[in-house]
């Protein structure tokens, strides 16, 4: 699979997410269906434009069309930005990984009916 098409397939997974329109999936159907490594994907993606020095006006801008993902680019800008290399990877890994944490807990407790 190309990258390209992954993160394609990676926003999809976003905006089933963040809709709920009647004839929808339950949340504990869509719950049984979700990849969190996509969660984890998007977020790493988001955040290494936020380290690589994209800017908060051009990152909304490149992700007008997808509203659903505006919550999480404002949390990953509200993280530091910093110069070193080493910390940029790092801020990135513990993004991802914390969305990924996130998502884990959400489709545990959607599958527990709650």
């Amino acid at each position: 699979m190309n990258q390209q098409f992954s993160a394609y397939l990676v926003v999809a997974v976003y905006a089933v997410m963040g809709t709920s329109h009647a004839g929808q999936p339950s949340p504990k159907e869509l719950a049984q269906k979700v990849n969190c490594m996509a969660s984890y994907q998007v977020a790493e993606m988001i955040m290494g434009d936020r380290q690589a020095g994209i800017t908060l006006p051009d990152e909304m801008e490149h992700h007008k069309d997808r509203e659903f993902l505006h919550d999480l680019i404002d949390k990953a800008y509200a993280k530091p930005f910093y110069s070193g290399e080493e910390y940029k990877k790092r801020a990135i890994k513990d993004f991802a990984e914390a969305e990924y944490g996130e998502c884990k807990k959400e489709v545990a407790h959607a599958l527990a009916g709650e």
